[in-house]
């Protein structure tokens, strides 16, 4: 094996789907009344975390600190002492996780006296993240190394395409995305904003729309708009069902050649989307929204 690929729980992936295909990962926390590790590993135990949400039950999240850290990486070391470990973490855009991963790397990287640990910020969150993950599995299976696939995964995140919409605004406002004013009287006239990851790997409202159905249709024409590179795979993310589903109708009645890799949202972002949130990435030919600090 050329290196190891390693990440944290952000990537909502089960976690008996992570050891099968050869992922390290860090566990993540969320806290309804006491904190918890994701160890999320079937559609159920997704279902119970939004089914809590919906009864009105509030979570929040933590991020890991750099013990934590020092000690995940330091037991990779150990276990594989010949072999690079390549790191994906969530975006530093939206959590302060990545530099607490990045320094502990660069701590265990001087006590080892070279470089065995590259820490990679996705500048993504969920299935953005398995998107990338996806990538480095392709690498790695091609023998290329840490720093090559690195470099690879970096260049196609430039261009990465991440659209959210979320039926609940308030868990927006809650995180400080949006005012109570906005959240109220967007709700209130059934506003949908067109959330988008940048090229800081932050969210921002990009549009708005009156009505799901339209916030779904849009997202859909992105595919064309932006010029999506079919060459590479397509990923959803979702919060429910019911807006997966329909959502997959509308992109198949316009694109049936398009089969995007599924998967939820998990507990980490879905504490901030809410329920029945829903996320589409795919690559294209033009780069990354640029939004003004």
């Amino acid at each position: 094996m050329s290196f190891i690929i390693s990440t944290d729980t952000c990537c909502d992936m089960f976690k008996s789907e992570l050891k099968a295909r050869g992922i390290e990962h860090i566990p993540m926390s969320y806290c309804f009344d006491t904190p918890v590790y994701d160890t999320f590993d079937s559609d159920a135990d997704y279902e119970n975390f939004y089914q809590r949400l919906k009864n009105g039950e509030l979570s929040t999240t933590s991020q890991a600190n750099s013990v934590e850290y020092a000690e995940y990486y330091d037991g990779l070391v150990a276990a594989h002492p010949d072999t690079d470990i390549l790191h994906l973490v969530l975006s530093s855009g939206l959590s302060g996780t990545y530099e607490v991963a990045r320094a502990a790397a660069e701590a265990v990287n001087q006590r080892l006296g070279k470089k065995r640990i590259y820490c990679l910020d996705s500048l993504a969150a969920t299935q953005g993240m398995h998107y990338q993950l996806t990538l480095m599995e392709a690498c790695r299976d091609k023998g290329m190394t840490a720093a090559e696939t690195e470099a690879y995964v970096t260049e196609v995140r430039g261009r990465q395409h991440h659209f959210l919409l979320t039926s609940d605004l308030f868990h927006l406002y809650r995180g400080g995305r949006l005012s109570r004013a906005a959240a109220t009287v967007g709700s209130i006239l059934h506003i949908k904003p067109i959330i988008v990851i940048d090229s800081k790997g932050r969210l921002n409202v990009y549009d708005k729309v009156v009505g799901i159905k339209k916030a779904l249709k849009y997202v859909v024409a992105a595919v064309k708009k932006y010029d999506a590179d079919l060459s590479l795979p397509v990923f959803l993310a979702h919060g429910g069902k019911e807006i997966r589903d329909e959502f997959l109708a509308l992109l198949a009645e316009k694109y049936p050649d398009i089969k995007p890799v599924v998967g939820w949202i998990g507990p980490v972002i879905g504490t901030h989307t809410g329920c029945d949130a829903l996320g589409f990435v795919f690559a294209a030919k033009t780069p990354r929204f640029v939004f003004k600090d």
